[in-house]
């Protein structure tokens, strides 16, 4: 079955998207995508359709590699049948940018001491 968690800048989308991965027991795309790493951040099984019937969503042509069978079946081999990567998943979601919340709370305060100072606050 083919479900959709509708268009991507929606304010719900990952709402929606967590929802129906976690209601799934394996989750498959064409493509790497979002729904690739938050499946294995979820603990769902993702695996990669090689050679779909047919495309449902057109190809953003910005996404490069990341629709090619070929380039991703060298590049993620793990996902030719249902995988949980974790490790994965997290640096491909920028895991190793988050700061901590004291970290967040600083940088907010310096933000908004400069927004003040600069008449914008």
């Amino acid at each position: 079955m083919a479900v959709t968690a509708g268009p991507v800048r929606h304010p719900l989308f990952l709402e929606r998207l967590a929802r129906l991965i976690g209601q799934a027991s394996v989750v498959a795309s064409e493509r790497v995508c979002t729904t690739t790493f938050y499946a294995s951040l979820l603990g769902r099984p993702f695996m990669l359709l090689r050679d779909a019937p047919m495309q449902t969503t057109p190809v953003d042509p910005d996404e490069g590699m990341a629709g090619d069978s070929a380039w991703l079946a060298e590049h993620y081999p793990q996902y030719a049948s249902p995988t949980v990567d974790r490790e994965v998943a997290w640096r491909e979601l920028g895991g190793d940018c988050l700061l901590s919340p004291e970290a967040l709370r600083r940088l907010l305060d310096d933000l908004t001491a400069r927004a003040v100072r600069e008449g914008r606050g």
